[in-house]
């Protein structure tokens, strides 16, 4: 994983939560604040995306098979693993 591929996870992202609110402010306001810690906290490329798409399987954005194809199984676990269980 590399840098292009934060930037493919942001703008997945971007458009998945298109027209969606965090408060009063744009969704990936959220995502880009989550994003920014992780990277300001030293965290590799991988966690940088997971960031990203940690409410990407919860919301029914994406699916777990989504990530998995585009990022790889590692990444779909630990965004799996970040999901809230709707039930």
């Amino acid at each position: 994983m590399d840098y292009l591929d934060v930037m493919r996870a942001r703008e997945m992202m971007r458009f998945a939560h298109a027209g969606q609110l965090y408060g009063k402010l744009p969704y990936m306001y959220h995502l880009d604040i989550v994003a920014n810690f992780a990277q300001g906290m030293g965290f590799d490329e991988e966690t940088i995306i997971v960031a990203y798409l940690h409410d990407s399987i919860e919301d029914g954005v994406l699916t777990y098979e989504n990530i998995s194809r585009e990022f790889g199984n590692s990444i779909a676990d630990d965004v799996r693993v970040l999901a809230r269980n709707k039930d």
